[in-house]
């Protein structure tokens, strides 16, 4: 892979180089703007991010010829500058990218060949992978802890188990209303007595 990467000081003019590169042609998922984030703060001074600046950059780079750039534009991120880069396995689109740039008046412009280093988008998408599951599991811990607490935040009472009430029957029948007898649990409960309306007519 053939990469250009450069740094602006500006946030509106790196994102305007995103936008020219993209204009011209090179695909969104082969253009990556890395900075701080919003509140100021580097990204692996968070410890649970997952993949920090400077290991973005390691994976990038590699150990080999261009492991010098890794450090580099780290230290790039953390003075606050913004680093775009944008690679293609081409060699003379990736030089015409770098011309994009340097119209940009880009600053610490290098196009590096990263001979059998993983593509820019496979180290951005596993990042945004790590991203994530920190997301979805801090989600779920925050909801286990909210079915277990009250909006006090104490852990909520846990109703106690009722106790089985115990059947009864009734002695009487349709209408009347005597007294009601416990039933053994282990005997069945027999049904009322009802008498058949023909017993009380005259023959």
């Amino acid at each position: 892979m053939h990469t250009a990467i450069c740094t602006f000081e500006d946030r509106a003019q790196a994102e305007q180089a995103v936008e020219r590169l993209q204009q011209a042609g090179f695909a969104r998922h082969d253009i990556h703007l890395e900075h701080r984030h919003a509140d100021g703060s580097p990204i692996e001074e968070r410890s649970n991010y997952g993949m920090g600046t400077f290991e973005f950059f390691e994976h990038l780079f590699g150990h080999g010829e261009h492991a010098i750039h890794t450090g580099r534009y780290r230290d790039a991120v953390d003075q606050g500058l913004f680093v775009v880069m944008v690679e293609h396995q081409d060699e003379e689109e990736s030089s015409r990218a770098q011309a994009v740039l340097h119209g940009m008046e880009a600053r610490d412009l290098n196009r590096l060949h990263r001979a059998g280093e993983r593509p820019l988008r496979d180290i951005v998408a596993e990042r945004a992978d790590h991203d994530l599951q920190r997301s979805f599991g801090t989600a779920r811990a925050d909801m286990g802890a909210s079915h277990t607490s009250d909006v006090s935040g104490e852990p909520a009472d846990v109703a106690p188990e009722r106790e089985l009430e115990r059947p009864i029957a009734s002695n009487g029948g349709w209408g009347e209303q005597d007294r009601l007898q416990v039933v053994d649990e282990d005997r069945p409960i027999a049904s009322p007595s009802l008498r058949s309306d023909n017993e009380d007519k005259p023959r």
